[in-house]
């Protein structure tokens, strides 16, 4: 026997998803905070789950996720577009990934200038320890 999909068991089907989360964006946008606090709760972890299956580094998922809702926030507010809410929050949250990563990146090398900067060593001592420096 086939499993029976838990959203279409509750009477949910794709469209009214779409049409619930319509309708929270409508209700957001005319000034209702908490439609926004139930899209997260909604769709936090999916969305979470959807970039963990693009890094292997579930605090880079958690952080572009949280980015992702932060910039959505934001969006939805200002814009007053239709939109597929779960579509456009999986491209907004790979871009955001995408920029985490690129932060941690120049973290990481801002990390490793600082560390050379730290060290005392020239090019002089460089070349006296390396085996070759004498020939």
């Amino acid at each position: 026997m086939p499993k029976e999909n838990p959203a279409t068991a509750a009477g949910h089907t794709p469209a009214s998803a779409a049409d619930r989360d319509r309708q929270l964006i409508a209700r957001f946008r005319q000034g209702e905070e908490t439609a926004f606090d139930e899209l997260f709760r909604l769709y936090f972890e999916p969305i979470q789950d959807y970039l963990r299956q693009h890094t292997d580094d579930a605090q880079a998922a958690e952080d572009a996720a949280q980015v992702a809702f932060i910039h959505a926030y934001g969006a939805l507010g200002s814009d007053d577009r239709d939109v597929h809410f779960q579509g456009w929050m999986r491209r907004i949250a790979r871009n955001a990934l995408v920029d985490v990563w690129r932060w941690s990146q120049r973290q990481k090398r801002a990390a490793d200038a600082a560390e050379l900067e730290d060290e005392d060593v020239s090019w002089q001592s460089l070349a006296i320890e390396h085996p070759s420096a004498g020939t």
